[in-house]
């Protein structure tokens, strides 16, 4: 968990933070949520302590906007088609179970930022919904 969040820290420090300042948009693929899924309700290292822990490496920075593409399990080992698993996607059903319990706990714990795409559908359709999405709630950002 600690190098995670030095990473964090270190990456919102001298990234996103100059970004913001700079007036630009800032997508990344990971953050805070995804600590908390993976180590809080993955690792059962605790929601709470990963939560006030990220805030730290943070300064308490948080997405206007967060997507989480939601895939049953079982579904996702089998799009894995015989592709070799890295040390994460080696871990037990159970694991991921929690992990994906834990995106959608916080989904529904913060609606406002948190928007949930069915991942089950095709690769385009997922794009299109991330683009109605974002459309809607950044109009200025595709329009003219």
């Amino acid at each position: 968990l600690m190098l995670y969040l030095a990473s964090r820290a270190q990456l919102v420090a001298e990234v996103v933070r100059p970004a913001l300042a700079a007036g630009s948009v800032v997508i990344s693929d990971r953050y805070a949520d995804s600590s908390v899924a993976y180590q809080g309700y993955g690792r059962e290292l605790g929601v709470d302590v990963v939560r006030q822990s990220n805030a730290l490496a943070t300064g308490n920075l948080q997405p206007d906007l967060t997507l989480v593409i939601d895939i049953p399990v079982e579904i996702t080992k089998e799009r894995m088609n015989g592709k070799t698993a890295d040390r994460l996607e080696s871990e037990k059903r159970s694991f991921h179970e929690r992990i994906r319990n834990g995106f959608l706990e916080i989904a529904r714990d913060e609606p406002e930022r948190v928007v949930v795409v069915d991942g089950t559908k095709s690769p385009d359709d997922v794009h299109l919904e991330i683009v109605r999405i974002v459309s809607i709630r950044f109009p200025e950002l595709t329009s003219g």
